[in-house]
């Protein structure tokens, strides 16, 4: 039976060939961006459920008051957890560590976690070599970073001398892992073990660990979350001395809490202030799992228009098929049958297409996604699951037309197979409808970057190097500063502690003018008496910091909105917190993330920064950093110096819209290509059925152009109504999505009016090609054929 069936669809295919490559073409386009997209989204879900009762963890971070929501915690905090509920199976403290590793003459500076004993016995990771039983002085490493190290050498065993700001440490190597197939948002070079000689700091304000709580089986986040609470109001509560209830205190935004994060969600969802790793972007998770869907519904939509199209072709084979004795589930089977050969052909093309797509993703956002599609059997599984998915519910509709024709009517010579044309229509319509909707939110998404990009920030970005180590030459920076400000192409240079757009620094003041009853919160920046007009602040009242000036050393200067809040309505000269005096406000400038508004902040003095901070020609930049890189392998031979623009902190903070941005561009283009591809086979088709129509009308009187016109508007109708339906819906996902910016840019009518006419010139492009032809055939000749 099912030979029969590859013999008829072998038949079918070659009989119509065009048709059949354009659905083999659109299937495998769809296939592969949908199995790369799956690739994607299941690597990101797959974070963390490696280990061993990864849902029975959990991550104690903290909403420090108004400063925000940070990932680390307490040290003394898993001490009294562990106390005082029986629940609690295990726990473990983990600091970031960053250092140079040395083995000999070799040094090499990496970031780690500092990991308390019982470390891996928390999370499982696989060893390559050696166990997890750090003893005193234990250190893994990774499999990478062990080659880098030992080349082809046996590391176990090996002892290793790291250096850190706190001094110089021996580890011996106790084992290797390797974390290319682990997902964990504690991945990273090595895990050496806690200095024994460090004590719990029983300060519940000292955040400086990342603590992790495994719970027993049957307790859930509530009773985790609970439990932190009452030890925020047991322990906590009792030394802020507050004339408040606990209940109100806590209410407030100023409240110390402590939040129960699971592991399983920290990588997608719960990303915060000082987390170990960069997290993920639950939002492009699921934009890119509904652009899959759309894409493999899109390309399915075609395939369907074209298979009831072709019904009538079909219409006699299946009226013999039944008057012989064939039942209507076997012929429904066969045409599922020829649905799925169509895919699992469309499969074989979409494999190599996917590799392709990869490619092109990695290129077009700079990311580096996935490995080969044919490197994993599971990403083989994936595909053929998914081209059986997509046959089955391409070919269902088709098969239940089909085998519903009855023997009596299709074996009649006058028989028509006009009665889908409407569920055609409607087809075609939703699936302009779907591409218009990508098409709006891509293009606004697309403004909304380039407006956030172009956005006057307040101060100068650009040609600033920031060197983040500075502090790493200690007594040798004051002479590293004189010899840069004698560099030619330097034009100004400033010690700094905390820069606009940084994320791995924060400081806050409290701050109290006469005006105010109690004190507010705002944010400090910190640098010595050249920091303002290193960093190009826009000065709007008073001056900036003078060296010369004495008083300086405690003088401040405020932004906008700070003096705002401050309720000073002359600034300069006022006294603040009874010892600061203002000299300057600056314009309002942004520090943050675009999607949050401008908050109040100020700029103090501080001559211990550790980072550099150097303005320089642009035209000379070149010349400037190798001075630097010189001069720093002068001081710091074992050291090497990291340095940066200034302005790419502020492209890190757009990296995910941008990647968004991007990805939904790509996929975009294909759906619209997918649909297109559609349009022109189903355009090819129904030009050949109504050619006997066109041949009338051309002895009638008609001209090419009023054939032309009349075939063109009848698509132009579906796409008008495509346009009706899609607009509002773009308009209201586009809102929703801005929602999240405090500044925004806005939907202009031009932007929705000029979609609908690209879509439109792309649609009649498509179908033209058929309709000019089959308005010039010469009548007499498709006459004498019907």
């Amino acid at each position: 039976m099912f030979r029969s069936f590859i013999r008829i669809a072998i038949r079918n295919f070659g009989k119509q060939l065009s048709f059949s490559l354009i659905n083999v073409v659109g299937l495998a386009i769809s296939l592969a961006c949908s199995l790369v997209i799956l690739m994607f989204v299941s690597r990101e879900l797959s974070y963390e459920k490696h280990f061993s009762g990864h849902e029975r963890i959990y991550r104690i971070a903290t909403h420090f008051m108004t400063m925000g929501e940070f990932a680390n915690g307490p040290q003394i905090l898993l001490e009294e957890m562990a106390n005082e509920y029986p629940w609690v199976d295990q726990t473990t403290r983990v600091k970031y560590d960053e250092g140079s590793l040395g083995i000999g003459d070799f040094t090499l500076k990496e970031n780690g976690l500092l990991v308390e004993q019982n470390f891996f016995e928390v999370f499982q990771y696989p060893f390559y070599q050696g166990e997890g039983d750090l003893g005193s002085d234990g250190i893994v490493l990774t499999r990478s970073l062990a080659n880098t190290i030992f080349g082809n050498d046996q590391p176990l065993g090996k002892v290793i001398e790291m250096t850190t700001d706190k001094g110089k440490s021996l580890y011996s190597v106790r084992g290797v892992v390797d974390t290319d197939d682990i997902n964990s948002h504690l991945n990273t070079s090595f895990w050496a073990v806690m200095p024994q000689t460090t004590t719990i700091d029983p300060n519940w304000f000292s955040v400086d660990a990342y603590n992790y709580v495994k719970v027993k089986s049957g307790v859930g986040i509530g009773e985790v979350q609970a439990a932190v609470d009452n030890m925020i109001e047991t322990k906590v509560f009792p030394q802020m001395q507050s004339t408040l209830s606990f209940e109100e205190w806590f209410a407030r935004d100023d409240a110390f809490r402590l939040i129960a994060q699971p592991l399983d969600d920290i990588y997608l969802k719960g990303t915060l202030m000082f987390d170990i790793s960069k997290g993920g972007n639950e939002t492009m998770v699921y934009v890119l799992l509904a652009i899959a869907g759309l894409i493999l519904f899109i390309a399915s939509i075609n395939f369907i228009n074209l298979s009831t199209a072709r019904a009538i072709n079909r219409a006699k084979e299946v009226g013999v098929k039944k008057v012989v004795g064939s039942s209507i589930a076997l012929l429904r089977l066969q045409f599922i049958s020829e649905a799925l050969m169509v895919t699992l052909a469309s499969l074989v093309v979409a494999m190599g297409l996917a590799e392709l797509v990869l490619i092109l993703v990695e290129r077009v956002t700079g990311l580096e996604l996935l490995v080969s599609v044919f490197s994993r059997p599971q990403h083989l599984v994936l595909a053929f699951f998914l081209a059986i998915a997509l046959g089955i519910v391409s070919g269902l509709y088709p098969a239940l037309v089909l085998s519903s024709f009855k023997p009596i009517q299709v074996l009649k010579s006058s028989f028509k197979a006009g009665t889908n044309s409407r569920f055609r229509n409607v087809l075609v319509v939703f699936q302009f409808g779907l591409s218009t909707i990508l098409v709006i939110t891509t293009l606004i998404m697309i403004r909304q970057i380039q407006f956030m990009s172009s956005r006057d920030l307040g101060f100068s970005q650009d040609n600033v190097l920031i060197i983040g180590n500075a502090g790493d030459l200690e007594g040798r920076l004051s002479g590293f500063m004189d010899k840069m400000r004698s560099q030619s192409g330097v034009v100004s240079l400033s010690q700094v502690n905390r820069l606009p757009g940084s994320v791995t620094s924060f400081s806050m003041a409290n701050v109290q003018s006469a005006y105010l009853d109690e004190p507010v919160r705002i944010s400090r920046f910190q640098g010595d008496f050249d920091y303002p007009s290193t960093l190009g602040f826009q000065l709007v009242e008073g001056r900036f910091f003078d060296k010369e000036i004495a008083s300086d050393s405690n003088a401040i200067i405020l932004n906008e909105s700070a003096a705002n809040q401050l309720l000073l309505e002359h600034p300069v000269g006022e006294i603040i917190n009874k010892k600061y005096e203002v000299v300057g406000v600056v314009r309002d400038f942004n520090f943050e993330s675009l999607r949050t508004a401008i908050a109040p902040s100020m700029i103090s003095v501080s001559t211990n920064g550790l980072s550099l901070a150097l303005r320089i020609e642009s035209n000379q930049a070149r010349a400037v950093i190798d001075a630097i890189e010189q001069e720093w392998a002068s001081l710091s031979p074992k050291e090497p110096i990291n340095y940066y623009f200034l302005d790419q902190n502020f492209k890190n903070l757009m990296h995910n819209e941008q990647v968004l941005m991007q990805v939904l561009g790509l996929f975009t283009g294909l759906a619209l290509f997918i649909a297109c591809l559609g349009l022109y086979g189903l355009s090819a088709y129904l030009s050949v059925q109504r050619s006997k129509e066109i041949g009338i009308r051309k002895v009638m009187g008609a001209t090419s152009l009023s054939v032309l016109t009349l075939l063109n508007k009848e698509y132009a109708k579906l796409l008008f109504f495509s346009f009706i339906i899609a607009i509002p819906v773009a308009i209201y996902l586009i809102k929703f999505w801005l929602a999240g910016f405090a500044y925004k840019t806005s939907i202009e009518w031009w932007i929705v009016a000029g979609t609908c006419v690209i879509i439109l010139f792309i649609s009649w492009t498509t179908v033209g090609y058929h309709s000019l032809r089959a308005s010039q055939i010469n009548p007499a000749e498709t006459l004498r054929r019907e």
